[in-house]
């Protein structure tokens, strides 16, 4: 179990409640550790945007966020339950209204020869068309979602 390298662990949860993950040395406890896992009753939904002319990407928030077409978005829902943020990851499907609104785009790794090696996380989209797009991201284990608007602008304005 152990090596040179330092140890790590992973727990994915589906339901919420309480336990103990014990250390064992020599058969015996040797440390634990209380976990209390939660769900979240809401989603805070921090958004970075890049537009065309863009060097980088900014943070935005508010109701109706303005970009232009081109613009790229991406996304980290940040779980909550009664106001206060949880640890940990959360697994969401992203939906865009319109559906042809928006593009998912691929993170490339590597582009070779015979392949490409690519990641879907982070996840982000690119704006395809003008006029007034939501983006949604919902926790499906939990049912809760987020949403952002956007308008958006013909480059040529």
């Amino acid at each position: 179990l152990f090596t040179d390298e330092i140890p790590d662990l992973s727990l994915t949860v589906n339901s919420p409640g309480r336990t103990t993950l014990n250390s064992n040395l020599d058969g015996e406890i040797f440390d634990y550790l209380p976990l209390s896992f939660q769900s979240p009753d809401t989603l805070k939904l921090v958004t970075w945007i890049k537009n065309p002319e863009d060097d980088g990407f900014s943070k935005y928030s508010g109701n109706l966020i303005p970009v232009y077409t081109g613009a790229q978005a991406t996304f980290l829902p940040i779980p909550k339950s009664n106001g206060k943020r949880l640890a940990g990851d959360i697994e969401f499907e992203l939906s865009s209204d319109p559906s042809t609104a928006t593009a998912e785009v691929y993170n490339l790794v590597g582009v070779f020869e015979n392949e490409i090696s690519y990641s879907t996380s982070p996840t982000s989209v690119v704006f395809l068309e003008p006029g007034k797009v939501i983006v949604t991201l919902t926790d499906l284990p939990n049912g809760v979602s987020a949403f952002q608007t956007f308008d958006v602008l013909s480059i040529d304005e």
